[in-house]
């Protein structure tokens, strides 16, 4: 191991359930993240000092596992913190997030359904480190976690006591009539009411993907970029996008953002709308960017360093799935999810999940894809 891995190893040695820090230096190292990873300015070299000393003192000896008494307040703390962020300190894996998650590795297991979603900031933080490549280089054991708990729960409605059978109207006429009467016929049942058509194939299907997974979102890069010469404020673009052939891609930002700067950008696009023709030429994908309210400001949303050209953007666990091969223009899918596409306090694009009252990130292997300026704008 090369000496420049040394400050890194100290970093984070010395947590029992966290073995093998060399390999999480090597990765570190390999991938040219050792100043990052250690703090790139002054201010992120003493947060991260903050929260190594949070790990080793506050949270201290957790190889007992969880006790509330000692810890409860201490993962209130480290979720009220990470609510709003994807990381501990600025935006990329450091020695904090690397420390306060080893320093957790014996606590998590022992944490209820009910735990960890009061302390969902926490524990969806927690999730993302172990799955993160550096992490992960280390063979540590995936924590299995229940990042699903519903909000508010209700108690199981108490049992009814079947309500007495009514007899058949033929014998209830049958009883009225007088002695002698011809016995009236049995009712016939009633009929049951169709099942909507489509319901039954939809129930054997299994759970819905969420909508959110059906788009196709990846990550690319913008090849060649010059005027569209049918219209002036459009670019046409040869993006990119890990497949075999470049995709044509045609985008109004030409009143926006110069065209220096979008040649050769790390850029995100929805691959899977069904193509376009804007002025006479094909769009085969849509670029992702972000903007203020009146939409006269707007700027790329941008993908780490580290991210693979052509990977796909995920949303953490529960939504996992395929995308459509082509979304159905018809049903409007990313257009009903447009109002709930925002770019949180700390820059990065985000996805506020209603129904399970969540809020995702857009996340990449190598960490979350981020605006540069607009915090609150929208993304289109």
């Amino acid at each position: 191991m090369a000496s420049t891995s040394a400050p890194l190893i100290d970093a984070i040695n010395g947590f029992a359930a966290l073995k093998n820090v060399e390999a999480i230096a090597s990765y570190i190292e390999s991938n040219k993240q050792a100043e990052a990873f250690l703090g790139a300015t002054p201010e992120d070299k003493k947060e991260i000092e903050k929260w190594l000393a949070f790990a080793r003192k506050e949270l201290g000896d957790t190889s007992g596992g969880f006790e509330k008494a000692k810890h409860f307040g201490k993962l209130g703390k480290l979720h009220k913190h990470l609510v709003p962020r994807v990381f501990l300190v600025s935006n990329n894996l450091t020695a904090a997030d690397v420390a306060v998650y080893a320093a957790l590795l014996p606590l998590v297991p022992g944490l209820d359904s009910h735990t960890q979603f009061s302390f969902a900031g926490a524990a969806r933080w927690f999730d993302f480190i172990q799955h993160h490549p550096a992490v992960r280089s280390a063979g540590v054991p995936i924590v299995e976690l229940d990042l699903n708990y519903p909000l508010n729960p209700k108690p199981p409605k108490k049992e009814e006591k079947p309500a007495a059978q009514a007899k058949p109207a033929a014998e209830q006429a049958a009883e009225k009539k007088p002695e002698g009467a011809a016995e009236a016929g049995k009712a016939k049942a009633p009929r049951q009411p169709k099942q909507p058509k489509g319901q039954a194939a939809a129930a054997a299907a299994g759970p819905a993907v969420p909508d959110i997974v059906r788009l196709d979102i990846r990550v690319g890069k913008i090849t060649s970029v010059k005027k569209h010469p049918s219209a002036d404020s459009l670019y046409l673009e040869e993006i990119d996008l890990g497949e075999e052939k470049v995709r044509q891609v045609v985008s109004g930002l030409v009143n926006f953002i110069p065209i220096e700067q979008m040649q050769d950008a790390r850029v995100i696009c929805l691959c899977n709308l069904k193509p376009a023709k804007m002025r006479g030429i094909e769009s085969q994908a849509m670029v992702l960017c972000a903007s203020n309210a009146d939409h006269t400001q707007v700027e790329l949303i941008k993908p780490p360093e580290g991210a693979k050209i052509g990977e796909r953007i995920f949303f953490g666990e529960g939504y996992e799935g395929e995308p459509d091969k082509e979304l159905n223009p018809k049903k409007k899918i990313f257009e009903g999810l447009k109002p709930d596409l925002f770019i949180n306090a700390d820059l990065v694009a985000s996805y506020r999940d209603k129904e399970k009252q969540k809020e995702l990130v857009f996340l990449t292997s190598a960490g979350p894809c981020k605006a540069t300026s607009l915090s609150g704008g929208s993304i289109s």
